[in-house]
């Protein structure tokens, strides 16, 4: 699936906690090797979701 925006409204969100299991998994990403940014919130977004077909065959 690939999302086409025409137009939208992207504000800063204010994060006060981060925590995810995945990110979390040293055995995946090693100890300091990644870290959170910014946290972006876009609204009313004119979209549409298009099919690329399948990448991996």
């Amino acid at each position: 699936m690939r999302l086409y925006t025409k137009n939208w409204i992207v504000r800063p969100l204010a994060v006060s906690k981060v925590a995810s299991p995945f990110f979390e998994n040293e055995s995946v990403f090693p100890k300091g090797s990644i870290g959170f940014d910014k946290a972006l919130l876009m609204t009313k977004p004119e979209h549409e979701w298009n099919s690329v077909g399948n990448k991996y065959c």
